[in-house]
């Protein structure tokens, strides 16, 4: 099996294969666990507890198929580049050696990179830690998004979407990890556009207790980003009507951040009332609305 194919273009880019030989099982060596150390600069932040039990049971039945990367750091010492999934299974499993490439790497740069490419392309990381290990290339390195691009053989505009997700709450980009609350990337991109973080955070209840998928995200976010004149009972400026005052705006903006939803307030000229018009869009997000009234206690 030709291995430099298998690696991909991305890291095969990054990582110089050399010839055949170059990894043969020569330039292998059994190292103990008790002298590698795991990378500082490692992107992955959560190691999901059953992918690492399946991996431990793989790893027991089959042993360790692909070495882990390691750099020397001094006489016995070793740091990991790419593996550290492998490295923890094998310890789990109180194994005391492992197989492992050494690499001459003296920039720490150069293990940044190689660590970002491994678990980008082998071990994938969830979207907040892409996005984490992008921020950290162009941040402390000083890379361009076209360059981080180079480097991990992706296209700008997908770097660029990543790094928006860093924008979020903390509430919901530790939502975006947890694949049991059905948040997505797509999902996390359509509720930026509303930038308060307030909105974004309703927007984000809503999503999670209607199970909004991406498509129906994307459509409440254009109506409640949608232009004044826009809506269908906006005033058009042909009509002679005076345009809505920043007061009746605000109050407006308001509602909608409390409701998820677009309000369209009116006020009477000659009297002091008027008119409140709150959308809703399905019987769900009506009965959504009505529970948001009944909690409140008057």
């Amino acid at each position: 099996m030709n291995r430099k194919k298998a690696l991909g273009r991305g890291i095969s880019a990054m990582i110089p294969q050399g010839d055949q030989s170059s990894e043969s099982p020569r330039n292998t060596a059994e190292i103990p666990l008790d002298q590698i150390r795991a990378n500082p600069n490692q992107p992955r932040k959560d190691f999901d507890e059953e992918g690492m039990m399946e991996l431990v049971a793989s790893i027991s039945e089959h042993g360790v198929i692909q070495p882990v990367t390691l750099r020397m750091t001094g006489e016995n010492h070793y740091e990991i580049i790419a593996g550290e999934r492998r490295f923890r299974a094998c310890k789990y499993l109180n194994y005391t050696h492992i197989p492992a490439y050494i690499r001459e790497v003296p920039e720490d740069m150069d293990i940044m990179e190689m660590a970002l490419i491994e678990n980008i392309q082998r071990e994938n990381l969830n979207a907040v830690e892409e996005a984490e290990a992008y921020s950290v290339l162009i941040e402390r390195y000083g890379l361009s998004q076209d360059s981080v691009a180079k480097r991990v053989g992706k296209k700008r505009s997908t770097v660029t979407n990543s790094l928006r997700l860093l924008r979020l709450p903390d509430a919901l980009r530790a939502s975006l990890i947890n694949p049991a609350d059905g948040f997505t990337a797509g999902h996390a991109r359509a509720v930026l556009a509303l930038e308060d973080e307030k909105r974004m955070l309703n927007l984000w209840n809503r999503i999670l207790s209607e199970k909004l998928s991406v498509r129906q995200t994307e459509e409440l976010v254009s109506r409640l980003t949608a232009p004044k004149s826009a809506s269908s009972g906006a005033v058009k400026e042909n009509t002679g009507k005076k345009a809505k005052s920043p007061y009746v705006r605000n109050i407006e903006d308001r509602l909608q951040t409390l409701l998820g939803t677009r309000v369209q307030l009116k006020i009477s000229e000659r009297k002091e009332g008027g008119q409140i018009g709150i959308e809703f869009y399905s019987r769900e997000d009506l009965s959504r609305i009505l529970e948001l009234f009944d909690s409140i206690e008057i």
